[in-house]
């Protein structure tokens, strides 16, 4: 059965673990920047927890698996199917299974790194002279709707797509809908999770990034780690984490209000006041709906307007009332701590927005954190400060050409028309390593064992954001941004909280995860995310 899915520091022996991160816990329990996002009634699943690797197997025909990749292949559709899903024993039979993520899928498109592009990357080749990509975000008052972000980006069709036939589901993140076709059909409270994909061989990165966030006090997901297997494959050690619907919503948000997705393909521009030019384009409405898109969209696409068209005294006075500003300090000194590269002005436009319908005000909420922790590396060693290149050895390739060997600018970046886009687009910036020297091309052969992309507040080589842009260019919040980071990093890394959150995890795989990945490897990974607590 198939259908069309519905958008709408150093370490510890375990002696000394056990004192530390008991501490640290306890400190962590009682830190919060921000009251904590959980409703007082919710009851989160006692599945996603620290404390166990699950196991979870799905089973799906194997003709429909093809036909599914062949469609997302050809249209970009994810379409549902029916599967089996095994957890822990208990098994759920006429279970929605489908594909989930958007620069993690690239593989199936012959993808790969790439700059320019959509936000889902472009076909760029630095042999060519030129590439195509798209208008830059408009200044303040300007009424231009741009398509896209030029930038550096995961994804894109880099070459040919993939044979489905030679394509194995359990290299794949999926989203699992328990309840598709069988009603109310749950397991320990959860209807969906997301498998996540893998840009490191352990997950610890995201599984410590998404616990940090929720103890800063912003809207995070749980997470457990789990043995996935799919259709008889060998285990392969994968994050599942909630999927933010209706009720995860209602657990964060118990007001009622509507919950958007970011799309990767999209950007934050106004498109004019047609609800159609944003769905399945630039946002998705994800919880809350309705059932009329028309007025569901229009607090958002006010939003959207406001942030693009207003003036910037207008800008200044008005956002207080529209955003909310401590928390977004929070998200982004939380993307520089935790070295994420693809936040809300990254590559993958990663975010959701929450709008309060009493208080008509968006919240910013943080999503996909896979390359947190120097997740764009494949967890290698150590991190470079955002904005800098760590050195270290690495063999970073763009469309299989190594970076050391390319020279010279990068190549003029032009609009869909072929003018060139404004400004100095057709040189690399000027960026430093993180002794102060200038980078060289030959530097950036470190990049792929490594953290740390430039590109300030964790963002990544992607275009920018018109929030964080106009948001960082106010003084006032600009320093609330810098003052909430010194903090944070005060309470959660130097305190120990974050280190005592690591090595729960790392304790959880070393127990029962080392048929799947050594010890070595966790704790090469772990020495990796705790370099980054030292400060």
């Amino acid at each position: 059965m198939i259908t069309k899915a519905i958008a709408l520091q150093p370490r510890v022996n375990r002696r000394s673990f056990l004192a530390l991160s008991g501490a640290a816990l306890a400190l962590g329990a009682a830190y919060r920047w921000m009251p904590s996002t959980y409703a007082q009634d919710y009851e989160p699943s006692a599945f996603l927890a620290a404390d166990t690797v699950h196991d979870i197997s799905i089973e799906m025909d194997r003709q429909t698996f093809e036909e599914m990749v062949t469609e997302y292949q050809n249209s970009g559709d994810k379409l549902w199917i029916e599967g089996t899903v095994t957890i822990n024993g208990s098994v759920y039979e006429q279970s929605g299974l489908r594909l989930k993520g958007n620069s993690s899928l690239a593989t199936l498109l012959g993808g790969s790194i790439s700059v320019g592009g959509n936000g889902g990357g472009g076909n760029f080749n630095p042999n060519d002279d030129t590439m195509v990509g798209t208008d830059a975000t408009p200044a303040a008052g300007d009424t231009t709707a741009t398509t896209g972000r030029g930038g550096f980006n995961m994804g894109g069709n880099g070459g040919e797509t993939v044979d489905p036939t030679t394509v194995d589901p359990v290299t794949l993140p999926w989203l699992i809908k328990l309840d598709e076709y069988v009603q109310d059909q749950e397991h320990e409270g959860m209807t969906q999770m997301v498998i996540r994909s893998n840009n490191s061989e352990t997950s610890l990165n995201e599984a410590v990034a998404l616990n940090l966030l929720d103890k800063a006090g912003l809207a995070s997901q749980q997470a457990a780690m789990v043995r996935f297997v799919a259709n008889d494959s060998e285990p392969d050690l994968r994050l599942a984490i909630e999927n933010p619907k209706n009720k995860w919503m209602k657990a964060h948000f118990p007001e009622d209000g509507l919950l958007f997705k970011a799309e990767a393909g999209g950007d934050w521009s106004y498109r004019g006041d047609n609800w159609e030019d944003y769905a399945d384009i630039a946002f998705d409405l994800e919880a809350g709906d309705t059932g009329d898109d028309a007025e569901d969209y229009v607090p958002l696409i006010s939003f959207l307007d406001f942030l693009n068209n207003s003036e910037d005294a207008d800008f200044i006075a008005e956002l207080p009332d529209r955003l909310q500003i401590k928390q977004f300090a929070i998200y982004l000194a939380m993307m520089d701590l935790i070295g994420n590269t693809d936040d809300i002005d990254g590559a993958g436009n990663n975010s959701y927005l929450y709008w309060n319908r009493s208080e008509d005000q968006f919240t910013v909420v943080p999503w996909d954190m896979n390359l947190a922790f120097g997740g764009m590396g494949m967890m290698g060693q150590g991190g470079g400060q955002n904005g800098q290149f760590p050195t270290g050895q690495g063999d970073f390739t763009i469309d299989g050409t190594p970076v050391a060997e390319m020279t010279g600018n990068f190549p003029q970046v032009t609009n869909a028309d072929g003018t060139p886009i404004a400004g100095e687009m057709g040189t690399f910036p000027q960026m430093t390593n993180a002794d102060g020297t200038p980078v060289t091309m030959t530097d950036r052969a470190g990049m792929g064992n490594q953290a740390g992309f430039p590109g300030g507040n964790g963002g990544g080589f992607g275009g920018g954001n018109i929030l964080v842009t106009r948001f960082l260019a106010n003084d006032e919040w600009s320093t609330l941004k810098t003052d909430t980071s010194t903090t944070l990093q005060a309470d959660l890394f130097t305190s120990g909280v974050a280190q005592g959150i690591l090595d729960q995890w790392v304790a959880l795989l070393e127990e029962q995860a080392t048929d799947m990945v050594s010890v070595d490897t966790i704790e090469q990974e772990a020495s990796s995310i705790a370099s980054f607590f030292q400060g």
